[in-house]
């Protein structure tokens, strides 16, 4: 299976499922005990990390459970995930929401993506009056919900603290123009058609950080906090300068290190952002129930077992095509967040010939096939020494 890396869906979920995230954590995508065990018992100098595959995995959706996403992470590091399905309220990029982390044993240090997040806004008095009687939440009747337009930092600052790091002190915050430069230019190839036909009239990409210093679990740690904001203004009925907005804010990752360091271990926390990948039978499966959102008159799981069932007995090349399209670009704009952050490389696994993108702070990296890596530096470093099983060392691609 070709398996892709659609960032864009990791979308908005809700507080509560987020803070009980960890009792919904699944298994790694592999169980190989060597590196696990041996990281376990004795952790390596920090110049050398193992990682495996880990799963987010979506019980409930469908009739079996599917595998939705994988990243690497430590093989000493727990992983929390959840995938959980909403009504989407008239807005089908809310319908499915997922999040996860990825945490040390004393949870000093971590990896976290948090919820995207749709809503759109109006220039139009009329509807933002509308929008104050119904608090803006989404509806059939109007959609995602009505909020006024933000950039990254500010939804940072606004939506993600308060409700997910109330206690954490804001150190600084800092633009990221050359993610929204990069992402900037993907839109509007995206969006060519409508420019092109005035059925939009601009679209914008905004990225930005907040670092942060708070206390966990009697730990001093730092942490950075990204995002990135999309808007797409449309002409409306209402006046040539009175535009509908749609607006999204996703790619919003996290990485926390102990007080100090923060800036000096990047490359760990560039691997994992680089090795996030979507599974694209889970992607068109849930493309699937988005198309058709207007013609289900029933809830629950039943109507998307229907749903999968129809799409794997009518789905043509055709299909396939558009959705290999789409992967294509999310693929794009997920190598390029990752890029802008830290230079990250391909490389290439011997035994299964699958390319693993790791972060170019360690170019002499190794894996022992069943899944499991060695993020190493070191030239003389033998994996052999610390760990049980035979290891390969990766092929780095030339560009």
């Amino acid at each position: 299976m070709s398996w892709s890396r659609p960032v864009a869906l990791l979308v908005a979920i809700p507080a509560a499922l987020v803070a009980s995230v960890s009792a919904r954590a699944q298994q790694p995508a592999h169980s190989a005990p060597q590196a696990r065990a041996q990281a376990a018992a004795a952790p390596l100098d920090p110049a050398h990390y193992a990682l495996h595959w880990s799963k987010l995995i979506d019980q409930y959706g469908f009739a079996q459970p599917v595998e939705a996403a994988r990243i690497l992470t430590p093989v000493d590091w727990k992983w929390d995930g959840v995938v959980a399905w909403g009504g989407g309220q008239g807005c089908p990029p809310e319908m499915v929401k997922t999040a996860g982390n990825a945490y040390s044993t004393d949870s000093s240090s971590s990896f976290t993506f948090f919820p995207s997040h749709t809503w759109q806004w109006f220039d139009d008095p009329q509807k933002q009056q509308l929008a104050a009687r119904s608090q803006g939440k989404p509806s059939l009747q109007l959609g995602c919900a009505i909020e006024p337009l933000v950039g990254a930092v500010d939804y940072i600052r606004r939506a993600i603290l308060p409700t997910f790091r109330p206690r954490a002190r804001i150190v600084t915050t800092e633009s990221m123009p050359q993610l929204a430069q990069s992402l900037q230019a993907e839109a509007q190839t995206a969006n060519a058609a409508g420019l092109q036909r005035r059925t939009v009239n601009w679209v914008r990409v905004d990225a930005g950080r907040v670092k942060l210093a708070y206390v966990v679990n009697g730990h001093q740690v730092e942490e950075w906090i990204m995002a990135t904001v999309q808007v797409t203004a449309e002409p409306t009925m209402a006046g040539p300068n009175v535009n509908r907005y749609d607006a999204t804010v996703s790619r919003i990752f996290a990485y926390r290190t102990p007080a100090g360091k923060l800036d000096a271990e990047p490359a760990l926390f560039a691997t994992m952002l680089g090795s996030i990948r979507g599974n694209p039978q889970w992607n068109s499966m849930v493309a699937g129930v988005k198309q058709n959102m207007g013609r289900i008159h029933q809830n629950g799981v039943a109507q998307r077992n229907k749903i999968k069932s129809d799409m794997e007995n009518t789905q043509t090349n055709a299909i396939n095509a558009r959705y290999q399209q789409i992967s294509d670009a999310e693929n794009k704009q997920s190598e390029e967040f990752a890029q802008t952050q830290r230079g990250l490389e391909w490389y290439t696994d011997p035994n299964t010939h699958e390319k693993v993108e790791m972060s170019y702070g360690y170019r002499h990296s190794w894996t022992n096939g069943n899944g499991e890596y060695i993020l190493n530096d070191d030239p003389n470093f033998n994996p052999g020494k610390a760990f049980n099983g035979t290891w390969t060392q990766l092929d780095r691609q030339q560009q």
